[in-house]
Parts: C-alpha cells; sequence; structure tokens
C-alpha cells in the first residue's frame, strides 16, 4: 500500500471522527441562522469555479503577498484595530468598566502610573468601607492581580486616552504578528483567513473591548511564537532575548497560560539544543533570563510589598482569606459551606464561586469532557462545522512548530480542566492554536487527495472567510457576549454625574433582595488613590459603622458632602440617590452632639 494510500485512508477516518463530532456539537449547540447557507453557496461556488483561477489565487496570491510579510502584518493590525474600533462604536454604551477585574486592573495602572504597586492601608475602622472583589485594603491597599495588565495600560494613563484604547491597541498587534506566524506555516492567504476567523469569535471582540488580562496576553503569546521560529532559524542571542522578554511579560500577566505556552516552547527548544554545543546551551539560557528578570522582579517586589512573602502572590494570599479553597486542584467541597441568605455583595459572591467547587471534581472532569469540547468548539471556531477539520489536523503534525503548538493547547486545556473556576472568555489564549488546528485540517485534506486541490482550497477559503465575516456582521447576544447586561452600573454611572455637589462621598447601601454581586460600585478607578477622587465610593455599613467614616473625612477633607445611594430603591418606584446629608464637618458635629446627649 502507498503512503499516499495510507494518507487517504488517515484523513478519510478522521474526517469520520470529526463529522461525528460535529453532531455532538450542533445537538448541543444550535447554528446561527445563515451559516449552512453559506457553506452551501461556498460548495456551489468552489464545484463550478474554475482550476486554474483557483491556482492563481491560492499559490500566485500567497506568492504576491509574502514578498512583503512585514508590511501585510502592518496592514492586518491596521485593518483589524479598524474592525474592533467599529465593534466599539456600533457598541458604544458597553465601552465602561463591568467586570470587578477591571476596576481593579485599572486601579493598580493608575498606581503603578504614579510609581508604585500598592499604597498604605486606610485605617483599620476605616478599610471595610473600600473592601470591594479583587482589591486587599488589610495590609496594604492594593490590586490583587499580576501587574503585567496594568504595565500595558500606564502609557493610555500617562497620555490620557481611554481604558479601552489598551486592550483594543494590544488585540490589534496580536493580530498582525499572529498573521506573520499564520503565514510562515500556512502561507499569506491562509494567514489571512486565519485573521477574519479570529476577528470572528465574539470572546475575542469582547475582550478587545476590555479592560482584561487576556488581550495583552494573547499578545505576548504571539511575540513569543514569532520569537520562537525566528530562533530556530538562526539561534541567534537577540531573539533569546525576545523569548525571554515575552515569556516574562507573559507569566506577570496569566501565569497560568504562560506556564502552557512558555512550557510547550521551551520543550521544542531543548529538543533543538540537545545536539549542540554546551556554548549555546549556556548564551541561549542566560539571554532569556537576563530579559525574563525585569518582570519576574517587579512580580518579586509585588509579593513581598503587598503578601510579606516573595513566594506568595497578592492572589494566592486572596485565594486563602476568601476563596473556599486554592482553584488548582480536586477535591470535594462540603456544601454546607454555602451562606444561607446570603446579606451582603461579598457573601453572595462566595456562593456563586463555591457553585464551581462544589461542580469541580476527578469525575466530573472524566464525565464532562463532552460538555466542555462542545462549549470549546462553539467559542473557538468560527461555526460548529468546522469541527470537522480538527481531527484532521493530527496527519500535520509532523513538524516541530506545529506538535509544539497543538502541544501548548493541550497543556492550556489540561490545566483549565484542574482549575476549579473556568469562565469562557479564559479561552482567548487557544483561539490561535484552534484557528491553526483548522488550517492543519484544511492543508490535510489538499495534501490527501491533491486533484481535489483547486474546488477544497476554494471552498474552505470561501466558507471560513464567509462564516468569519457573517460572525463579525451579527447584531446578537452572541456577537457580543453580556450585551445589555450591568444596567444598573449603567445607571449609577448616569446618576454619579448628575450630583449636586462635590466633592462628596457616596454610600452605597446594598439591598440583598434586588441587588446583585456583578453590579459593584464600590470603586474609585479615577485615581489611585480613592481620596484623591472627586467622588468616593463607599460601602453603607449602617449609620454607627459610617460614623467613623464621616470622622475619618471630618479630619481630612471636611467639606465632602455625603450621599446615600439605595440600590434597592429602584425595585420600589424610588429614585436611589438621596438628597445631601451634609458636609462631613456638619455630620461629625452632629454625631458628636448625639454622643454627648446621650
Amino acid at each position: 500500500m502507498t503512503y499516499l494510500r495510507v494518507r487517504q485512508l488517515a484523513v478519510s477516518g478522521l474526517l469520520a471522527l470529526g463529522i461525528w463530532q460535529c453532531f455532538c456539537v450542533t445537538t448541543a449547540h444550535r447554528s446561527p441562522q445563515g451559516q449552512i447557507a453559506l457553506i452551501t453557496v461556498a460548495a456551489g461556488v468552489a464545484l463550478i469555479w474554475p482550476s486554474r483561477w483557483a491556482e492563481l489565487i491560492l499559490d500566485r496570491g500567497a506568492a504576491a503577498l509574502a514578498r512583503r510579510p512585514a508590511l501585510w502584518a502592518g496592514v492586518v493590525g491596521i485593518v483589524g484595530a479598524a474592525v474592533l474600533l467599529s465593534q466599539a462604536w456600533r457598541y458604544h454604551d458597553q465601552l465602561f468598566l463591568k467586570y470587578h477585574d477591571e476596576y481593579s486592573y485599572l486601579i493598580q495602572a493608575r498606581m503603578l502610573a504614579s510609581g508604585h504597586l500598592w499604597l498604605a492601608p486606610y485605617p483599620s475602622d476605616v478599610a471595610p468601607f473600600f473592601n470591594s472583589f479583587f482589591l486587599i485594603v488589610d495590609r496594604v491597599y492594593a490590586s490583587v492581580y499580576f501587574p503585567g495588565t496594568a504595565l500595558l495600560t500606564v502609557p493610555i494613563i500617562w497620555i490620557g486616552l481611554p481604558y479601552w484604547v489598551m486592550p483594543l491597541a494590544a488585540s490589534a498587534a496580536a493580530l498582525g504578528i499572529f498573521y506573520l506566524v499564520t503565514a510562515e506555516l500556512f502561507g499569506a492567504v491562509r494567514g489571512l483567513v486565519a485573521v477574519l476567523i479570529l476577528l470572528g469569535l465574539a470572546y475575542f471582540r469582547l475582550t478587545a473591548m476590555m479592560l482584561l488580562s487576556e488581550a495583552p496576553a494573547l499578545l505576548w503569546q504571539m511575540v513569543l511564537f514569532w520569537a520562537w521560529f525566528r530562533w530556530r532559524k538562526s539561534a541567534r542571542p537577540a531573539w533569546a532575548l525576545l523569548i525571554g522578554a515575552a515569556a516574562g511579560l507573559y507569566a506577570i500577566t496569566r501565569p497560568l497560560d504562560a506556564t502552557c505556552f512558555c512550557g510547550a516552547v521551551g520543550i521544542g527548544m531543548l529538543i533543538q539544543l540537545w545536539r549542540q554545543r554546551p556554548a549555546i546551551w549556556l548564551s541561549t539560557a542566560g539571554c532569556i533570563l537576563l530579559s525574563a528578570a525585569p518582570f519576574l522582579t517587579l512580580q518579586a517586589v509585588q509579593n513581598v510589598g503587598v503578601t510579606g512573602k516573595w513566594t506568595m502572590s497578592p492572589s494566592a494570599y486572596v485565594f486563602e482569606k476568601e476563596y473556599p479553597g486554592f482553584p488548582i486542584g480536586f477535591g470535594r467541597l462540603d456544601p454546607k459551606v454555602l451562606i444561607d441568605s446570603p446579606q451582603t455583595a461579598k457573601q453572595q459572591w462566595f456562593n456563586w464561586v463555591a457553585g464551581f467547587y462544589l461542580e469541580h471534581d476527578f469525575k466530573s472532569a472524566i464525565t464532562n469532557w463532552n460538555v466542555r469540547g462542545k462549549d470549546l468548539a462553539y467559542d473557538t471556531l468560527p461555526a460548529p462545522l468546522v469541527v470537522i477539520l480538527i481531527p484532521v489536523a493530527l496527519v500535520s503534525l509532523w513538524e516541530m512548530r506545529r506538535a509544539v503548538i497543538v502541544l501548548s493547547m493541550l497543556l492550556f486545556l489540561a490545566a483549565y480542566t484542574v482549575y476549579a473556576i473556568a469562565l469562557p472568555h479564559y479561552m482567548v489564549a487557544v483561539m490561535p492554536a484552534m484557528t491553526w488546528c483548522v488550517l492543519m485540517g484544511w492543508e490535510s485534506v489538499e495534501r490527501a487527495w491533491s486533484g481535489a486541490r483547486p474546488v477544497v482550497g476554494v471552498f474552505l477559503l470561501l466558507a471560513l472567510a464567509g462564516l468569519s465575516i457573517h460572525n463579525i456582521c451579527r447584531h446578537d447576544d452572541r456577537a457580543v457576549s453580556g450585551l445589555d447586561l450591568y444596567n444598573e452600573l449603567r445607571q449609577i454611572n448616569q446618576n454619579m454625574q448628575r450630583l449636586p455637589i462635590t466633592p462628596a462621598v457616596v454610600l452605597f447601601r446594598f439591598d440583598p433582595t434586588v441587588s446583585s454581586f456583578h453590579d459593584e460600585p464600590v470603586y474609585n478607578a479615577d485615581t489611585a488613590w480613592p481620596d484623591d477622587a472627586m467622588v468616593v465610593h463607599a460601602h453603607d455599613l449602617g449609620m454607627l459603622q459610617n460614623a467613623k467614616l464621616i470622622e475619618y473625612y471630618a479630619q481630612r477633607q471636611p467639606d465632602r458632602v455625603f450621599y446615600i445611594y439605595d440600590r434597592g430603591a429602584p425595585s420600589r418606584g424610588e429614585y436611589p440617590l438621596s438628597r445631601p446629608m451634609g458636609t462631613a464637618r456638619q455630620l461629625s458635629d452632629i454625631f458628636k452632639q448625639l454622643r454627648h446627649s446621650q
């Protein structure tokens, strides 16, 4: 039996496996309207398209694009930024901080912009008023997050641009480098198709509009792969330095993701270095460590300053203090830890987090693999039908770079199988790898039946590009996940702009019957230190406790006017913001008179 015949049989079997997978996915997620029609049209055009034209597009087009890869990478970045900007304009009412993470990152960025990783804490009786999600207020006042995302946001703050410019610029830059990597692996035409696929994915566009760690992490991942590709050709120290810098930045942005992708690239480098001279080993290792050291040192400094231990990150400190358990690993959580009738936002949040732990054990990780696979395919592919090509990618794992890409993706998926709290937007990290697997499947089919290459090439080119453009233009909840959520936060922002007297302190009263912990307004993200804000957001802890905050400001900023914001008032048909209660000095005098009268 000839080699070609074996390849054809292997591809046929893997295609059958892909079709079976496709049926599993589509039973869980219905294909959006229009996708089947687009695929049918692409098939019809491919069948009637003249073969010589197909060769012209697939071969000569790729050759023309390959002459100036850097130029086309720049064009891809600019066009990608324009598409993302059009999404920002289209959903402009969504361009405000929503997730707790976004507030924490912006506060951290403002600290870094002023030369700090943390600030001194409030007095112990005042700190609870500012104790919000993903902030540390007891030992110091600081974000719980690794500093990579904030570090990339600092120039945006210095220039005075909106916060969303950072993730948008990082996503556009990642697209440009993604094109270079893809064009080197699969050709420039497929590189352009891959860029369209990435732009068509809902969570990629979502994270390009939000101050989260996914966009900068994706940028460092692309730099890592591109630098490694260059290093493989020449093993020059300059490329090793770039690999180390990308790995260091990746490590202080999303450390779990960095462990998977940097680990896979490291394995690929070790294999190549196996037969090299010791001098090359030492120079490569030295360059990588030298360029990664400043970023790892920054992390160590943050660890010591915030937690007191260079081996404990702020995130680990919060995991021990506030979470049901450390999120990496398996273990059965006792349902008794759930809080009955939660009265505060953090109690609500604890029950929500505990729900992930209750569903997370070794047995569920094994039995629910198909559910996770369906969600992965739906979130990282342009259409459920495209999953047919994923198994066929195995035939293309004949080259080290492709094997490392697949290994990094498998390591990532294994890590987030062990991680208790896996949210959909975390999958942005494997979107490039999933796209590359699609292209490997495309390539495998063409290699197996070279005579049908024009038909297969035109069909997949039109189908994948058409599906991606369709996804970009869709106007529904899947187009931008979370559309029309966080309405309370939007209303709070509008009400804060209408305060009659400033500077002010607004005490937000949580109503457990109608308020959600997702809509958390107690962040002071306009400044690094809350007291510097024109309007200070704080928790309403009741009259007796509020007197401590009033006294604090009476001694420091006595002219601040106090308000109460009752979050449950709109459900009763009332306006949530109270009239001005008085300045800190006036309220402090009233409390003193009450105490004397008693």
